[in-house]
């Protein structure tokens, strides 16, 4: 780490260790893509103009072919038809890592420059790394969870169950109990830049599908969601950054961050109580599944863990991450566990959407997970995983 005035900045790491996905919130429909020899190609809507209004009959063709949504024509067959080459239409194109693709397909953050380039948003990595803090808080200090439960069972009572989560956000991150509580977010001691952007080349179409939990045994839901993702050993850069101001004497007696500053440099620690726990639950899981590949998956990454140094952390970021990744309400007791499901009526450990809840340890009852096209038994692979090393 190295100090510039007020601020200690370090230089972080970022290793995929599993297909990752940053969404945009955007997605494409099946007109905007053409598939073509294992590649996927996203159509540049500036190119297509040019080509379709060279003639009034091209133009015609094309304005029928995006008005039409009745026919199954692709746009690759559009435009075998046209004589068109796919790649003359194509923004950028990327490998489909799988055989089949999705109806539509879910975009990667990327730059604006050309090509663009995909990068993990700051956001993303704080995100994950303060419900981390929040998550092994919980998990370390029954009492610190008992008052967590105290509080979300309040909020239920009181009939204000989607305060719940501002009510712990506010007690475990605030040191100030005011209405501007976000302004004593001692998190706000901690900042992450996005990564420098990375190649086309790190990014694919993964093959998705959604396993679920059924009375007969976990199974795939028949259809398939494309996402991009980055691919496993892609390594990104991205700088963090304490900002120190905020414990110093004067802005401490405001803010009272200074109780929370060890904290925020021993995150890695807390990421990996976290991580701990959860590749626990998902080989347990899985286990009873009968699903050895994933099993087997977490078996290594739990092995990896084992030999991080202190300065190294394994989360679990983006789309696909895991209810348990982003919440922490089965850290709680089975009573306020059992309220939360009955509050918001989440299907998350209901087979079927119907009958009797699953136990706490097999919620929620659905994984996305990953076609691994490059292995030759066709394995799947879990969604999410990084490592973070602090320079």
């Amino acid at each position: 780490m190295s100090e510039t005035g007020v601020l200690v900045r370090a230089q972080l790491q970022i290793e995929v260790l599993s297909p990752v996905h940053i969404g945009t919130g955007e997605s494409l429909r099946s007109k905007s893509f053409a598939y073509l020899d294992e590649r996927v190609y996203v159509a540049d809507e500036l190119k297509l103009s040019r080509i379709f209004t060279r003639s009034e009959r091209k133009f015609t063709d094309f304005e029928r072919f995006c008005l039409d949504q009745t026919s199954d024509q692709t746009l690759a067959d559009f435009l075998a038809k046209q004589n068109v080459n796919v790649a003359d239409i194509a923004r950028y194109s990327l490998r489909l890592a799988g055989t089949r693709l999705g109806r539509d397909l879910l975009l990667f953050v990327k730059t604006l420059s050309i090509p663009p380039q995909p990068y993990i948003p700051g956001s993303s990595i704080k995100g994950a790394v303060r419900s981390a803090l929040l998550r092994s808080t919980l998990l370390k200090h029954p009492r610190e969870r008992k008052v967590a439960e105290k509080l979300v069972r309040e909020k239920f009572s009181g009939g204000k169950p989607k305060q719940a989560d501002d009510a712990l956000e506010q007690h475990f991150f605030g040191t100030n109990p005011s209405r501007d509580w976000q302004h004593y977010d001692w998190m706000r001691l901690l900042q992450f830049s996005d990564t420098e952007p990375a190649s086309l080349d790190n990014l694919e179409v993964a093959e998705v599908y959604t396993f679920s939990l059924k009375k007969s045994g976990l199974s795939a839901k028949a259809y398939v969601l494309s996402p991009e993702v980055l691919i496993p050993g892609t390594k990104l850069h991205s700088t963090l950054v304490v900002n120190c101001y905020l414990v110093s004497h004067t802005a401490d007696k405001h803010l009272k961050f200074r109780q929370h500053q060890q904290e925020i440099f021993d995150f890695t620690k807390a990421c990996n109580v976290v991580a701990k726990e959860q590749i626990n639950q998902e080989i347990a899981f899985f286990e009873r599944c009968n699903k050895s590949d994933i099993v087997e998956w977490y078996e290594d990454l739990r092995k990896r863990m084992a030999n991080l140094r202190e300065d190294q952390c394994l989360l679990r970021i983006g789309w696909g991450a895991g209810y348990d990744a982003k919440t922490v309400s089965d850290v709680f007791d089975s009573g306020t566990f059992d309220a939360i499901r009955n509050a918001y009526d989440l299907p998350v450990g209901r087979p079927g959407r119907k009958g009797s809840f699953l136990p706490k340890a097999l919620s929620p009852k659905s994984r996305k997970l990953a076609l691994d096209k490059d292995d030759a038994d066709q394995k799947f692979v879990p969604l999410g995983w990084i490592q973070l090393t602090v320079h």
